[in-house]
């Protein structure tokens, strides 16, 4: 059975003071036992402190030392000799005849009850520390000493005994009355800084007489426990350790050890180097608290954000949860992706996908406005600021608004802000541009003079305008390049980019009888393909048919490969596994989804509304491409697309006449190859996602 040492301490120390010795005299030794003299005793009291070393030295505090004599079976013969301490904290018994060598010594404040105690052989030293770990023991000594154990064996056995109970481990050290309290060894500081800190002071001042003698006699394990989970508590990355090579080591996996065999964590070991558990002790302040082992010092304490948010799980952009141990707020940042500090404002979190916000608020009155953002030295640390401005703030809520010259728009959070959208970015709208247009505010802005131009907008420079005759109107890029725009003076053609315009008077049209045309001479082969300008491009006006594997020709047919070109599988052109680095005549190559959408754009801009469609624009108007079976195209622009068909994965030729596949050199993210086709049954110039195994024609374009 495991001795309760530290009960029989805390114990006596609660209760007694130096005068409350036990009387068990035995009168005969005391008659018949020879004389022990002794010519100088010296002892330290190492636990003064500074400031009454001070009071001493002044005369001031005084300090007695009670030295009771014990016989040989450690009871009290009734002899005591008295002496006080001198500065710094020195006291000494000169020529004193003892009948026994066996000795206990009380160092107290005489204005206190309590005092420091300590047991010596005086046979075996001739000076004596007093100190807390001698204050421990001694009780303990004399009683292992009434159970016949020699006084040697008694102290180092008491000594051990104390370690075992409070650290779960011993250590070889010095005797107690002989450590000075600075010493250099690394074991003993590290015993000495951990003993120190046992709380019995603190504890036997809230237990009552009645909870000693329980734990004196084992017989209330709860106090035991409570006691024991205090001390194991109170260490716990608390200890203040002196500048010794490996002290501070050992105390921190002395400490670390003794919280967790207290506190159900177990072992730490190069076994469980880096697990993570919790405080399973609920007389623990640190009950549930998470912590993690360090084979190299024990368990250790994570920092308090790990703490607070251990084991709780990944949350919703933006998301405010309460931290586990305390009442921290804490956000989930989705881009981090991580649970960070929160900073809130009228509700909202300062998060990554935030950063950039701006509220508007108040202060002292005025209006402010907050800005979600990092500090420059700590990028990760978001929090709100009072450094925006309303500038700010409109160009944040602004930012889905459609940039549309002239009108006036309400901010999507706060209908209160009326903004305007001048030179592409928005401001608050003034009473002038809630009453008036775009064009009157530039005629203000920049009259027009005598001269005929086309210049941009100085209210909103993604706009034009026209000058003519001291007359302002709107105008568009092509007239800015012109440099002019379509009046009564430029009636007829004109050239611009690619594409030539007419110009009625009135209006600009597209010229679909005036095409900028061209022919394409591939050096691989020599064949000759026609070309033909659409606005800032310029497009093979004929599928490609240069031969590569695989690829085929519509029912395997070389007749249908001089009318259609060749239907290529996407993945042999296109893409890592691509077998040729560019199936196009030099200075060519397969359009991207970008350039086939420019050239739906070009196609709705000058055509749309007419009753015209992608298609019929784009469709050859020749009815032979057709086996003279319908007539489908007008091809207004010259692209003279062709219905050629495909190949399907099983090796059937099918869709001519129906359907034409045109390859793109772009992939999606799931690895598909987009083909855009022009179909019997569909209007327009369609985008599809397909197998990169799918086959289809090339249109190339200029580079």
């Amino acid at each position: 059975m495991k001795l309760n040492v530290l009960g029989i301490v805390l114990c006596l120390l609660a209760l007694m003071g130096c005068s409350e010795v036990s009387k068990g005299v035995n009168i005969e030794s005391e008659d018949n036992a020879p004389e022990y003299e002794l010519n100088k005793l010296v002892g330290v009291a190492s636990f003064i402190s500074s400031e009454d070393y001070n009071s001493i030295d002044r005369g001031g505090t005084k300090y007695e030392v009670t030295l009771y004599e014990l016989d040989s079976s450690a009871s009290w013969t009734g002899r005591e000799f008295t002496t006080y301490v001198t500065y710094p904290n020195v006291f000494k018994f000169e020529n004193l005849k003892l009948r026994s060598s066996n000795v206990v010594m009380c160092v107290r404040n005489k204005m206190s009850r309590s005092g420091y105690w300590s047991f010596a052989d005086l046979s075996r030293v001739d000076s004596v520390y007093v100190n807390f770990m001698t204050n421990m023991e001694y009780n303990r000594i004399l009683y292992l000493m009434k159970k016949g154990i020699p006084s040697d064996s008694a102290e180092r056995t008491a000594q051990h005994e104390i370690m075992e109970y409070m650290l779960s481990t011993s250590l070889d050290i010095k005797l107690s009355n002989q450590i000075e309290g600075n010493e250099k060894d690394a074991e003993l500081q590290a015993v000495w800084q951990m003993l120190s800190r046992i709380p019995y002071t603190r504890l036997s001042s809230q237990l009552s007489s009645d909870t000693a003698v329980f734990w004196m006699l084992e017989t209330d394990s709860a106090k035991i426990d409570t006691f024991k989970t205090k001390y194991a508590d109170m260490i716990e990355g608390n200890l203040w350790v002196k500048s010794i090579p490996k002290t501070d080591y050992l105390v921190t996996k002395l400490s670390g050890y003794v919280f967790g065999q207290t506190n159900g964590l177990g072992e730490c070991s190069d076994k469980n180097d880096g697990e993570v558990k919790k405080v399973t002790n609920p007389l623990s302040r640190y009950f549930e608290r998470p912590y993690m082992c360090s084979k190299d010092t024990g368990w250790i304490c994570p920092n308090g954000t790990f703490q607070e948010l251990y084991g709780i799980e990944k949350g919703h952009d933006g998301e405010v949860i309460k931290a586990n141990f305390t009442s921290f707020l804490y956000a989930y940042d989705s881009i981090q992706g991580k649970w960070v500090s929160a900073h809130i404002e009228q509700g909202i979190a300062c998060v990554s996908s935030k950063f950039g916000m701006v509220l508007a608020s108040e202060s002292m009155g005025k209006p402010s406005y907050l800005v979600c953002k990092a500090e420059d030295n700590a990028p990760d640390y978001l929090h709100w600021a009072a450094t925006g401005t309303e500038e700010d703030y409109i160009a944040y809520w602004s930012r889905n608004l459609k940039c549309e010259i002239g009108i006036v728009q309400k901010l999507p959070n706060d209908s209160t802000v009326e903004v305007v959208c001048v030179d592409g970015k928005f401001r608050k709208a003034t009473d002038i541009d809630k009453t008036g247009s775009v064009l009157e505010l530039e005629k203000i802005a920049n009259p027009c003079g005598e001269k005929e131009e086309v210049r941009r907008g100085k209210t909103d420079s993604t706009l034009y305008f026209y000058c003519n005759n001291g007359e302002m109107g709107y105008s568009n890029e092509m007239e800015y390049t012109l440099g002019y725009g379509c009046n009564a003076n430029h009636v007829g053609y004109h050239q611009y980019q690619n594409s030539i315009y007419y110009c009625n008077k009135f209006t600009w049209k597209y010229s679909t009888d005036s095409l900028v045309k061209g022919v394409l001479v591939d050096s691989r082969d020599n064949s000759e393909y026609k070309t033909i300008g659409i606005g800032n491009q310029v497009w093979m006006a004929e599928n490609l048919n240069y031969e590569v594997e695989p690829s085929w020709c519509y029912g395997d047919s070389l007749e249908y490969c001089e009318k259609y070109g060749r239907l290529y599988q996407w993945d042999g052109i296109l893409g890592a596994s691509a077998k040729v680095e560019n199936v196009c005549p030099e200075g060519f190559h397969v359009p991207s989804n970008k350039e086939w959408d420019e050239l739906n754009a070009f196609v709705n801009l000058w055509f749309h509304g007419n009753s015209y469609s992608a298609r019929k624009v784009l469709l050859s108007s020749d009815p032979k491409e057709f086996d003279n079976i319908v007539h489908v195209g007008d091809d207004l622009v010259g692209f003279t697309g062709i219905y050629a068909g495909h190949r399907t994965a099983n090796g059937f030729f099918t869709g001519r006449l129906t359907s034409a596949y045109f390859c793109s050199a772009d992939m999606n993210e799931e690895g598909s190859a987009y083909i855009y086709m022009l179909r019997h049954d569909e209007f327009d110039l369609t985008k599809y996602a397909q197998k990169t195994t799918s086959n289809c024609n090339v249109r190339c374009v200029k580079d």
